[in-house]
């Protein structure tokens, strides 16, 4: 059976809104659906290869982010409302991998800015959290 986009298949989820995450060496690119699978908005941004940095690639997810919401007229809602599912160039060398994680803004006592919990990868689901 094939599933068709959008018809009898919806994610059950508490998210308003599920993005999806292509970092690579030269450009970031986001989709914004939900869970319904309807499409928001698309976003983009510099690099976010872990290469360059864990928390360049931080800056760019979250940059991609209020771009795709701009772009779509929307206020951005509350980060609790997001859940993200990353494939990051580098993510696969632990050293990286380790760091991104632990560069994780989520984990900060007090959060000052926008940030990501847990850490996003190909193979894990990550819950936008301020």
């Amino acid at each position: 059976m094939r599933l068709q986009k959008g018809v009898g298949v919806e994610l059950k989820t508490a998210y308003e809104y599920l993005i999806g995450v292509d970092g690579g060496g030269t450009k970031t690119t986001l989709r914004v659906e939900r869970p319904d699978g309807s499409h928001v908005a698309d976003g983009s941004s510099g690099p976010s290869a872990l290469m360059h940095g864990t928390s360049k690639a931080w800056c760019a997810i979250v940059t991609a982010l209020d771009n795709a919401f701009q772009s779509a007229g929307i206020s951005r809602p509350p980060y609790q409302a997001i859940a993200a599912g990353c494939g990051l160039s580098g993510i696969n060398n632990p050293q990286w991998a380790a760091q991104f994680s632990a560069q994780n803004p989520a984990s900060a006592p007090s959060p000052p800015a926008p940030m990501l919990s847990p850490p996003c990868s190909a193979r894990t689901w990550g819950k936008l959290a301020l």
